[in-house]
């Protein structure tokens, strides 16, 4: 599992300097750097059975073929990404919200966009399946118990009696917000499919209650990176990436030695 999220973690890396040249953004190779070695959460998830970074890999891929027009293989990349994690639903969205919008925009349909939709919704719709074959309930997946944790208010993160936040030292979480949002803000002004699968998990994200926020927006990161690639350019912030190094480091050791879970029966786990 590691070597998969190793092998997930590098081919996020070239995409990102992909999408970069192909959208002739700057500073493509130290965006791949960053994704690599600067921010601190995606240390920890790689070193670990986490889905986190596959998942990011095949939706950043997913955007970059949808971008380059390969709707297909955007589909399948897509497809893929569903069956990771349940917000790659969030990028079937997207591809909608673009459908329409370049409807309003134009009084025309691309119709080589309706087989993406069509092939992701049907793999959602599978996945559907399977649970009812397995478990004989279609709607298994939200009678799994709390483990959704989207609200219907924003902010409810800061609410510290939620089940899964349980802290009220959360100005972490604040500062995520910012970053995050100033970054789709900028990929947005840039390019509308970044942009757009930017602004939909980022509001997604707004209600999302659950104190690891900072895992919860892994999947934004390509989209912050390209957002700010123009400062990925600056002398001083190289710099300072590459002097951030060590306290990373010491971030992903203390994070991953402390953040265990004792398991007493893993017979159900086998």
């Amino acid at each position: 599992m590691v070597a998969v999220n190793v092998l997930a973690t590098i081919a996020g890396a070239v995409i990102i300097y992909l999408a970069a040249e192909t959208l002739k953004w700057k500073s493509g190779f130290w965006l791949a750097l960053a994704w690599l070695f600067w921010w601190p959460r995606m240390w920890a998830v790689r070193s670990v059975g986490s889905p986190e970074t596959l998942f990011i890999a095949l939706t950043a891929g997913s955007l970059l073929l949808f971008k380059k027009r390969s709707f297909l293989l955007a589909a399948v990349l897509g497809s893929l990404a569903i069956l990771t994690k349940s917000p790659g639903v969030l990028l079937l969205l997207t591809y909608f919200i673009f459908q329409i919008v370049q409807f309003l925009k134009t009084r025309k349909w691309e119709m080589r966009i309706w087989p993406v939709l069509i092939i992701m919704g049907m793999t959602l719709v599978g996945l559907f399946g399977f649970y009812y074959l397995r478990t004989g309930d279609f709607w298994a997946y939200f009678h799994t118990g709390d483990n959704i944790h989207l609200q219907t208010l924003p902010f409810r993160v800061f609410d510290s009696t939620q089940a899964w936040v349980g802290s009220f030292w959360l100005e972490d979480v604040v500062w995520i917000y910012l970053l995050a949002g100033l970054g789709v803000y900028y990929a947005l002004k840039k390019d509308l499919v970044w942009g757009m699968f930017g602004l939909v998990f980022y509001t997604s994200l707004l209600f999302v209650s659950h104190r690891d926020i900072s895992r919860y927006s892994l999947p934004l990161v390509p989209v912050v990176l390209l957002g700010f690639s123009e400062m990925f350019a600056k002398k001083e912030i190289r710099v300072l990436l590459i002097a951030s190094i060590i306290p990373l480091f010491l971030y992903t050791i203390n994070f991953v030695s402390n953040n265990t879970l004792s398991i007493a029966n893993w017979g159900p786990l086998l």
